[in-house]
């Protein structure tokens, strides 16, 4: 089935703007600017203690598995009211951030210029948080090999063209850096009912990718080197370890689209304290794609443009 034939790029800043509308900037604010902690619901306090635990737990696993050093420039990639960046920035890091909504960034600027610990001048974050829509336009010059890490939390599902977003963060990025996407599904099949009713109650898409299609549009951003992961937010029994907990770490992985990605083998290594770089430890797209039984082609540089195409037709028909 392929996707409606809506704009999804008016689509998506008509919603927002309807937020706004509804809410008022100031409310909308009070409800994010403690993000991603919020009162727990009290109709549902499981859900909502799931979904705050697992916010926590992906910036503390995000933290932890790059282990950049002090002051590393880190970017955002729609960040919206600026949360992670809030707190990248509290670790010591040079943190930026740029969302399609000027009214979510307004409201980063405010949660950063609040934090009296910061002490970040107006100047600097309007320098470092900016509306910008990656899909049709590339950082400003000056940012461009600056990242020493960009991360995409919850945010790829949302891209009609997330191949040309993925191109645009890759020239960003270090030769040194690593891109982490947080994607909570590895999407089976057809895309859920319930994704395309709101699809089309909000003209907004809701389009998890297929772990095939990420890595293809990886590479096709020349991020060969990537590597997916398994997330473990909670506490387990240790009486009881043993092989449930590795299914279970297995399912996760399986079911989601975690993963880091690099230009270089070397980056992937260094993140996991592997050896220097061989044919055997760096893990190529084709590499990913073996270990995941996906059928990938494997293009030169000139068949990559021809790739690309393909990649973004059976995008549109998801």
């Amino acid at each position: 089935m392929g996707l409606p034939d809506i704009d999804w790029k008016a689509g998506a800043a008509s919603y927002v703007q309807g937020y706004f509308d509804k809410y008022g900037k100031v409310a909308i604010g009070d409800f994010i600017a403690t993000k991603p902690l919020s009162l727990v619901a009290a109709e549902n306090p499981e859900r909502a203690a799931e979904e705050i635990s697992a916010y926590l737990s992906n910036f503390a696993n995000t933290v932890n598995l790059l282990k950049l050093p002090p002051g590393a420039r880190v970017l955002d990639v729609a960040c919206g009211g600026g949360w992670l960046a809030h707190w990248m920035s509290k670790l010591g890091y040079e943190a930026y951030g740029f969302d399609l909504s000027a009214d979510f960034i307004s409201l980063a600027r405010d949660r950063l210029r609040q934090d009296p610990h910061l002490k970040l001048s107006q100047a600097v974050l309007d320098d470092r948080f900016w509306a910008h829509d990656i899909e049709t336009s590339a950082l400003s010059d000056n940012l461009q090999g600056s990242f020493d890490a960009i991360i995409l939390e919850s945010c790829l599902h949302h891209f009609f063209n997330p191949i040309s977003a993925l191109r645009h963060l890759s020239a960003a990025l270090k030769p040194s850096g690593a891109m982490v996407i947080l994607e909570g599904e590895n999407r089976r099949g057809e895309i859920a009912p319930e994704y395309m009713r709101v699809m089309l109650e909000t003209s907004t898409l809701e389009r998890p990718l297929p772990r095939r299609l990420l890595i293809e549009s990886l590479e096709a951003a020349q991020l060969d080197h990537i590597e997916f992961l398994a997330s473990a937010p909670n506490f387990y029994p240790a009486s009881t370890l043993g092989e449930n907990e590795e299914q279970l770490l297995r399912q996760r992985s399986e079911g989601t689209n975690f993963c880091v990605a690099a230009k270089s083998g070397d980056v992937i290594d260094r993140i996991f304290a592997r050896a220097p770089a061989r044919s055997e430890t760096v893990s190529t797209a084709q590499d990913v794609a073996a270990r995941e039984d996906i059928a990938l082609d494997e293009p030169s540089k000139k068949q990559r443009g021809g790739l690309i195409r393909r990649i973004l037709r059976r995008l549109r028909s998801l």
